[in-house]
């Protein structure tokens, strides 16, 4: 399915912090999505609803067209709308950054960053959120240092054995990289995540060659 400016979007979604990624993807993208009160008046066959609410799935499906998420995987359900909003062509980047404990992260589309996030001690349950979008355009820069070399490798075998396109990215200064040129960076106040942003930008420089 291809959303079109055409057609109304509309989000109906019971996560709150889904809702706020989509709606904070939706303007990066500058592309406009209803959060309604209520879907009176709202729901026809130009209409497309974007809900993890089982039962609105089965009460309005025949009136509009539905696009069902699963919110267990975030990063996935996000993936999903992009690609519906934008069309399948459409390529994600997604740069990491590891640390001693913790993994930063930023997924960066069109020339934007739509997500972004870090966790601690979360490789594992990463690396499987990752791997659940396989079937998607998305390509990996994982960076990697001498004090982090183990992790980076362990993470970037496990990406590739699950069909991930990924490479290793010299990160060294990426937490000086100079970011121009992409939206959303402003809303980067860490170091580890504008660290992430430079291993993303590097990791499409490396697959170029």
């Amino acid at each position: 399915m291809r959303l079109t400016r055409q057609r109304q979007v509309v989000a109906w979604l019971r996560d709150s912090e889904l809702a706020h990624k989509f709606l904070r993807l939706a303007n990066a993208l500058g592309l406009e999505i209803k959060k309604p009160r209520r879907l009176d008046g709202l729901c026809d066959e130009n209409t497309i609803v974007i809900t993890d609410d089982d039962l609105l799935k089965e009460t309005v499906s025949s009136h509009c067209e539905i696009l069902f998420i699963e919110t267990s995987n975030k990063l996935k359900a996000l993936i999903e709308v992009l690609q519906a909003l934008k069309g399948p062509s459409s390529e994600t980047v997604i740069g990491i950054d590891l640390g001693s404990n913790s993994l930063a992260y930023v997924v960066l589309a069109h020339g934007t960053v739509i997500d972004y996030g870090i966790c601690s001690e979360c490789l594992e349950k990463f690396a499987l959120q990752v791997c659940s979008i396989k079937g998607y355009n998305v390509y990996v820069g994982i960076g990697s240092t001498p004090a982090v070399y183990d992790k980076a490798i362990e993470l970037y075998e496990r990406l590739k054995e699950c069909g991930i396109k990924a490479v290793l990215v010299d990160e060294r200064k990426s937490n000086k990289a100079i970011l121009i040129g992409l939206k959303g960076t402003e809303l980067l106040r860490k170091t580890d995540l504008r660290a992430a942003v430079a291993v993303a930008l590097r990791s499409r420089l490396r697959g170029n060659h």
